[in-house]
C-alpha cells in the first residue's frame, strides 16, 4: 500500500493508495476468503497484543492526528485485498476531517491506479501535494 507522507516537522499532508481503514477487519475477510474462520485472526491479534507487540489496527483512527491536514484517498474499486467498505470507511473519515481529495477508480485493483493511468497519477499526486505544500508542481523527469 503506497502511503506518501510529506514530513517537514510534522505529517502537513498524506497520500493514501488502497489504504485500509482496520487491519483486523481486513485480516478476517482476506482468511474467510480462504477458508479460516475468523476467530483465528482475534487470536493473533491477542496473543500478539500481550507478547507486547505493537499492533496497530485501525489506521483509521490516525486520521485524528491529521485534523486539518490535507489527505488524499486513491482506491480501486475492484480491489480483491482491501474490501471496498475498508476504502469507504477511510473517505469517510478523511472527509470528517474537511481537506479530503478522494480518487476512486472503477474497473482498478489493489495498488494499481498508477498502472492504469501513469500520467494521471503522477499529476493528481503534483497537483495534490503543490496544493498542500505550495510547491512548483514541476516533476523531474530523471
Amino acid at each position: 500500500m503506497p502511503t506518501i507522507v510529506w514530513r517537514v516537522s510534522r505529517s502537513i499532508a498524506t497520500w493514501e493508495d488502497s489504504d485500509f481503514a482496520d487491519r483486523v477487519q481486513v485480516l478476517r475477510y482476506q482468511e474467510a476468503d480462504r477458508g479460516l474462520w475468523p476467530i483465528l485472526v482475534d487470536l493473533a491479534v491477542l496473543v500478539s497484543r500481550q507478547r507486547g507487540e505493537r499492533f496497530a489496527t485501525r489506521p483509521v483512527d490516525a486520521l485524528d492526528n491529521l485534523a486539518g491536514r490535507p489527505i488524499a484517498i486513491v482506491a480501486g474499486e475492484a480491489d480483491r485485498y482491501i474490501p471496498s467498505e475498508q476504502a469507504q470507511q477511510i473517505i469517510a473519515a478523511a472527509e470528517a476531517h474537511g481537506r479530503a481529495t478522494v480518487w476512486t477508480l472503477p474497473g482498478v485493483g489493489h495498488i494499481g491506479a498508477m498502472d492504469h493511468a501513469p500520467a494521471e497519477y503522477q499529476r493528481r499526486m503534483l497537483a495534490f501535494f503543490d496544493g498542500s505544500l505550495g510547491g512548483t508542481g514541476v516533476a523531474s523527469s530523471g
